[in-house]
């Protein structure tokens, strides 16, 4: 799941066009800067396939005890870590969710806070997209920190995704590959990834994958 900051700074959910520090999104009545309106009249509208916007609270708790989630922090400024890190806590779902970003320097964000609160240390997926091709430094990396890569970058380039992500295997952090919206099927490049060894798929088709990854006896690799 995606998470903005409200012009209140609430924690908000929703994809979201990518700009580093606003989210613009498309409402009912047009194109909308989420980090410009309050959390409490975003009550009060209605994105464009009629559905309506929740918090990152309310989506916690349709979610407590039943998925892990990944959040990623599509909203670049550093207070986003603290903010979503407050809500997290105040549910008691630390040990359910993980973080990702494409800006790397939120990690160094995170660690601070997880000190800071004294809290176990937290996964962090470092996100690298077709465009975006950026790999971490692994001297700032922590155990249990993962690699989300596009799947569009191995077809791309799959000498240089090769590369990659062998070297960020061997500083030990695990593979995730996620598939942006556009692909009508994900599941015949389902069986390239379990041969190089990927740890985990992220899906826009959950039903077919769940189908898929059940005949394979791998129901595990499923985010």
């Amino acid at each position: 799941i995606d998470v903005w900051l409200s012009k209140d700074k609430v924690p908000i959910v929703i994809h979201g066009l990518l700009h580093p520090y606003q989210g613009f999104v498309e409402l009912e009545n047009g194109k909308q800067n989420i980090s410009e309106i309050d959390a409490g009249n975003l009550k009060n509208y209605t994105l464009e396939n009629g559905e309506k916007i929740l918090t990152l609270a309310e989506t916690l708790d349709a979610c407590k005890g039943q998925i892990s989630l990944n959040i990623e922090f599509k909203d670049w400024r550093g207070e986003i870590v603290d903010r979503v890190l407050d809500v997290v806590q105040e549910k008691n779902m630390l040990g359910q969710v993980s973080f990702s970003s494409f800006n790397y320097y939120l990690r160094k964000r995170l660690t601070r806070e997880t000190v800071r609160r004294k809290l176990e240390p937290m996964s962090f997926g470092y996100i690298s997209s077709s465009v975006f091709r950026m790999f971490p430094n692994y001297t700032t990396t922590s155990p249990g920190d993962t690699i989300n890569v596009d799947i569009r970058f191995m077809e791309k380039d799959p000498e240089a995704w090769s590369k990659n992500v062998n070297e960020a295997k061997k500083h030990g952090l695990m593979i995730k590959v996620w598939f942006p919206i556009i692909f009508e099927s994900e599941i015949e490049y389902y069986e390239e990834l379990m041969k190089i060894g990927v740890h985990t798929i992220i899906t826009n088709e959950p039903l077919e994958a769940l189908d898929y990854f059940e005949s394979k006896r791998l129901i595990g690799m499923l985010v």
